[in-house]
C-alpha cells in the first residue's frame, strides 16, 4: 500500500508542477507582444534553413531542402510583415539575411543529386521569390534605382 501512496503523492505533485509552469507560460503570453514573438522567430528559422541545407559536414546528415525552403519563405513572409514596425537598419538586416539565405539555398541545390523530380527545381525557384525584387535575379538596390530611374526617363 505504500507504493500506491507514493504514487498518488507523485501523481498530485506532478499535476501541481504542471499547473505552476502552465500559470506561468500563461502569464508570459500576456506580457509579451506578438511583434516581439514573431522577431523571435526570425534567427530560429534562419538558423534552420542554414542547418537543413546541410552545408557543413555537421549539418550534412539533416539536409532536407524541402524544409529549408518552408524556413526561408516563412522567414520572408514574416520579415515583410515586420521590416515597417522595425527601425530600418533592422529591415535590412532581414532583408540581408533572407538574401543570404536565398543564395545558400541555390547553392545547395546545384549540388543537390535527385532528390526529386526536375518539376521540382523549377518550382523551388518560383518559390523562394514570390513577389519579391529579387525574383528577377537582381539585388534589391537595383530594383529601387530602375523603379526611380522610370519616372525621369518618363518625364
Amino acid at each position: 500500500m505504500d507504493d500506491q501512496g507514493e504514487g498518488r503523492i507523485d501523481e498530485a505533485e506532478r499535476q501541481r508542477v504542471e499547473a505552476e509552469f502552465l500559470a506561468r507560460v500563461q502569464e508570459e503570453m500576456r506580457l509579451v507582444t506578438v511583434d516581439d514573438y514573431l522577431t523571435h522567430l526570425l534567427p530560429v528559422l534562419s538558423s534552420m534553413a542554414f542547418q537543413r541545407l546541410g552545408l557543413t559536414p555537421e549539418s550534412a546528415a539533416e539536409r532536407d531542402l524541402a524544409q529549408s525552403r518552408l524556413a526561408i519563405d516563412a522567414f520572408g513572409a514574416l520579415a515583410e510583415i515586420l521590416a515597417p514596425l522595425h527601425p530600418e537598419q533592422e529591415a535590412h538586416l532581414y532583408r540581408s539575411t533572407l538574401h543570404q539565405m536565398r543564395i545558400a539555398y541555390l547553392a545547395a541545390g546545384e549540388g543537390k543529386t535527385a532528390e526529386g523530380p526536375e518539376g521540382e527545381t523549377e518550382k523551388t525557384g518560383e518559390t523562394m521569390t514570390p513577389g519579391e525584387p529579387e525574383s528577377s535575379g537582381e539585388p534589391e538596390t537595383d530594383v529601387e534605382t530602375d523603379a526611380g530611374s522610370e519616372t525621369p526617363e518618363e518625364a
